[in-house]
């Protein structure tokens, strides 16, 4: 079921958004909609599942003897490159 929602928004920002609605063939709306769904699936969904699929491809290809999580070790690199 569709429901007209009114939004107001700056003129410039509406003229802009509409020419690149038509420039990607879509609607205002779809855009809206597009958007919108963008953002619920974004908070609805954990760290692991935002991550690119070929970024998670490397997921345990380097094997390492430390047991210090990655914000330890990045701490640890900036602090001995800041030397």
């Amino acid at each position: 079921m569709n429901t007209k929602l009114t939004l107001v928004l700056n003129d410039s920002i509406i003229s802009e958004i509409k020419k690149y609605a038509k420039k990607s063939h879509t609607s205002l709306s779809q855009l809206v909609e597009t958007y919108f769904k963008a953002l619920i699936s974004e908070k609805n969904t954990s760290n692991i599942e935002k991550i690119p699929p070929l970024t998670k491809s490397f997921t345990g290809i380097v094997k390492t003897e430390t047991t210090k999580s990655y914000k330890e070790l990045l701490k640890e690199a900036l602090i001995k490159n800041a030397e």
